[in-house]
This record gives structure tokens, sequence and C-alpha cells, in this order.
């Protein structure tokens, strides 16, 4: 009786580990790889004017996620079909992570010069603020000024400095960007695939 042969991984980026699983090589990846970020080789360079037409979808879409409504305050996903060429001609420079084993590429936006890359990447001074009547705008949150000094505060008149709490460390808001792949097949065998983008941020209003 023949032995079934075992899958190995090959790890694309040191070609030195092996696993047996995907799971594996993932954990590798992350816990080894964490900062590599070359994009994968062979993949089609867009026209300009194409570029510029797929930002401009990005922004609508971002711009659909910003309702006035306090009901649709806090994190927001954007999630719709996308293809790697698209994703490398609009985020190529700023990349922060590529997953060979995933075939995922994730870009992490943050800090207080965030919304002016993202404006410059965009082409779009007002990607991330919608205005409304009488002065209101709903607007993406990338950094928070005083973010120490505002939780401080808030314990304090909240009466709530327990030991567990001043352990907690103030979070800034970040921008995910993702690019992956999902796919999908039936009972006779017939499957399907397609690259997909997500964008994760939280985002909050003005009221006058």
């Amino acid at each position: 009786m023949k032995k079934r042969l075992k899958k190995n991984y090959l790890c694309s980026i040191c070609k030195v580990k092996r696993y047996l699983t995907i799971r594996g090589l993932t954990r590798h990846e992350n816990a080894t790889h964490k900062n590599y970020n070359i994009i994968r080789p062979g993949i089609s360079q867009l026209p300009a004017d194409h570029i510029a037409e797929f930002k401009r979808m990005l922004v609508h879409a971002i711009q659909k996620q910003l309702p006035l409504h306090f009901s649709r305050s806090g994190k927001q996903l954007v999630k719709f079909p996308y293809t790697e060429s698209q994703f490398v001609g609009v985020f190529g420079r700023y990349i922060t992570r590529f997953s060979p084993a995933k075939s995922s590429y994730y870009c992490i936006f943050k800090g207080e010069n965030a919304d002016n890359i993202l404006s410059e990447i965009f082409e779009d001074q007002q990607w991330g603020t919608r205005f409304y009547d009488s002065g209101q705008c709903a607007y993406v949150i990338l950094y928070i000024e005083n973010l120490n000094q505002q939780q401080l505060s808030l314990q304090q008149k909240e009466n709530s400095q327990t030991e567990s709490s001043l352990k907690k460390q103030p979070i800034q808001p970040e921008m995910h960007i993702q690019w992956y792949t999902e796919s999908l097949s039936d009972t006779k065998g017939h499957s399907t695939s397609s690259g997909y983008i997500s964008m994760i941020f939280r985002i909050d209003r003005d009221y006058e």
C-alpha cells in the first residue's frame, strides 16, 4: 500500500522553513517576517487614468459610510471586489506588510500625519469628511490630540482609577486597509475566486 505523500509548504521569504500546513507557515510569517512588505513580482502595471478612477471609487465608498445619524458612529467596514493590480497601483508605496502564505497585503495609517498621507494617495483633501447642513459633518478619525490627558480626565471624572484601569493604555485610532482573496466551490467541483479590498476605520461627528 502506497503511503500518502504529505504536503509541505516552503516559506518563500526565507526559503528555509517548511511546514505541513498553511496555518503553520502563516504562524512562521507572523513571528519572523511581520515587517516583510515586498510586493509580489509580475503584477500588471495599470495606466494612471485607471488608477485615478479606482481612487475615486474608494473615496465614494468611504463617503457612503459617513452618515450623520449618531447610531452609525464607531467602527466602519467597507469591502468589495478589487484586483491585486488595482490595490498595488493605489497603495503600493504604503504597504505595511505582504503575506505570501495568505496572498494578502496590509496597510495601516495612523498618527498625526495619516490624514495628509491618505489625502495624497486619494488625491482628495476631503476624502474622509462629509459635510451636511448647518456646518455639521461626519469624518474618519485618524488622530486624537492629547489622548493620554483625555483618558486620565475621563477616569478622574468617573472616579474609576482602579489598578486595572490605570494599566490600560489609550489607543490612537487607525485605518486598516487589506487586500486578500476569497474562493468558493460547489459539489461538482466548480470553483471561483476573487480579490477583495477591506477598509476598517472609526468615524465621529461634529454638531454645531
